[in-house]
């Protein structure tokens, strides 16, 4: 009997276990001395447990939680004095700790698709069935721009077809432009009466970019020389927070002898060249800038990464750029766009802008002093902003963090504590304070594990689970 079986690739499900074991190694050693430092080591160990992508050196280890430059430089220089007594080098010293041989990662791509082939249609379809289920839906750019409009004139690479999370949300509030809306912000709903309001034909929608955008090296500056190429209208400003963002400027007829009044709409571009990108992971700032235009009030936050043609040749790893890429698209809910160059981002820019000044042309804007809202649902034509000058002055790194945004950072230093789950634990308990009170005064030790497990969070509302409201309250009540 003729059986045909399909080829299997073997998957190591402990791609780390070499420098899983140093880890384990260094943590008893500092444990049985009674030194402090067995906590570094445990918390890196966990934090390398859960990465699912094979290290080839211990410096690729600094992209992860609780990893500094002296233990990717130990787990390195330990590697290399193992694989000299060996008599190999440190890659194939490592590369013996798995359970697949080394060739065996240059092979898959080659071989994944061999087995039995399916006929093209079927084998295209099954492919988009997949990408289907495993992504929120999409928008085309069509739907979200309203005109017929070809990628290739974009400069959208194909990465970005497969990869972008658009809004479907039909919100009566305002336009949504394949962007998708945080739940959460970092200050108080304003109810007072509005500062001031500009109605239909008080105002234009100008493109702002950040000075830092369009000066000093030659890179950057290229963005200014395509920008005046193609004709887009744009004011240059220092923003605090993004590279590029919309306002309602007051028209200069209605503002003669003083400055015109400015609102900021609910769309922020944070734009990164691939190379940028990966220094930007490994000094911090990545994560930094994520957290800070969560808490800005802006709804709509776009993430777009230039030049990803380009990702094999970078300093980080390819599945590593990738994976920060899709945790901030899946984890932080934040729309990521690709374009090929500044010459398409400058497009991209350009139909932006023209889509927000026919968007917002009925539309009545009302200035609170801080913005919760971008949308008034009960006055479908109307919309709450927050003036530019006060916007950017909330933006500014050397601003004051109220207790509140403190507490957020503190949470999310917890293992698997996103920026959302944070917000959602904060809605309840403002302060440590007020957490730790409310543990002291719950009776038994299983209500307390199960104080926060059923806080709902993100715009699926899921809940934050009893494993980490038990993580929380070991943390919070000891």
């Amino acid at each position: 009997m003729d059986r045909r079986m399909a080829r299997k690739l073997v998957v190591d499900e402990a791609p780390n276990r070499l420098f899983l074991k140093y880890l384990a190694e260094w943590r008893d050693e500092d444990k049985e001395k009674g030194d402090k430092s067995s906590f570094t080591y445990n918390k890196a160990y966990k934090s390398l447990k859960k990465y699912p992508l094979p290290l080839q050196c211990g410096a690729e280890a600094k992209i992860l939680e609780n990893f500094g430059d002296k233990i990717c430089k130990m787990l390195d220089d330990r590697l290399a004095k193992d694989a000299e007594n060996d008599g190999s080098t440190p890659v194939e010293f490592l590369e013996k700790s798995r359970k697949v041989p080394a060739s065996w990662w240059d092979k898959v791509n080659k071989e994944a698709p061999v087995a039995k082939k399916k006929p093209a249609k079927r084998r295209k379809k099954a492919e988009e069935s997949t990408q289907e289920k495993k992504k929120p839906k999409t928008k085309t750019i069509t739907e979200m721009f309203g005109v017929q409009v070809k990628e290739k004139e974009l400069g959208v690479s194909q990465e970005s077809s497969k990869i972008n999370n658009l809004n479907n949300n039909n919100e009566p509030g305002g336009p949504k432009i394949g962007v998708t809306t945080s739940p959460y912000k970092s200050q108080e709903i304003m109810t007072s009466s509005p500062v001031f309001t500009l109605s239909p034909g008080e105002f234009d929608i100008v493109l702002c970019v950040d000075t830092r955008e369009t000066m000093g090296e030659s890179r950057r500056n290229e963005m200014g020389v395509e920008l005046n190429k193609q004709n887009v209208c744009y004011e240059q400003r220092t923003l605090h927070i993004g590279d590029f963002l919309w306002i309602a400027q007051e028209k200069p007829a209605l503002c003669v002898g003083r400055k015109p009044k400015e609102l900021v709409l609910d769309y922020i571009i944070e734009r990164k060249i691939l190379s940028d990108l990966s220094m930007s992971i490994k000094d911090g700032r990545f994560r930094e800038q994520k957290i800070r235009l969560k808490q800005s009030g802006i709804g709509n936050i776009i993430y777009l990464i230039e030049n990803m043609g380009n990702i094999e040749n970078q300093s980080l790893p390819e599945q590593t750029l990738r994976q920060a890429i899709y945790n901030t698209q899946i984890v932080d809910n934040i729309c990521v766009k690709f374009t090929k160059n500044a010459k398409a981002t400058v497009r991209y820019l350009d139909l932006m802008t023209k889509h927000l000044q026919r968007s917002y042309l009925t539309f009545t804007l009302e200035a609170v002093e801080i913005s919760d809202s971008q949308g008034d649902f009960s006055q479908p034509e109307t919309k709450k902003l927050t003036p530019f000058n006060v916007f950017n002055e909330m933006g500014s790194k050397r601003k004051k963090l109220t207790i509140k945004e403190m507490f957020i950072r503190q949470l999310m230093q917890i293992h698997g504590m996103s920026y959302d789950k944070a917000s959602a634990v904060t809605a309840l308990y403002e302060t440590p304070n007020q957490l730790v009170e409310k543990y002291r005064n719950l009776p038994s030790e299983k209500e307390k594990e199960e104080l926060i497990s059923k806080v709902k969070f993100g715009l699926t509302e899921r809940n934050l689970g009893i494993a980490m409201s038990r993580v929380v309250h070991k943390v919070y009540s000891t």
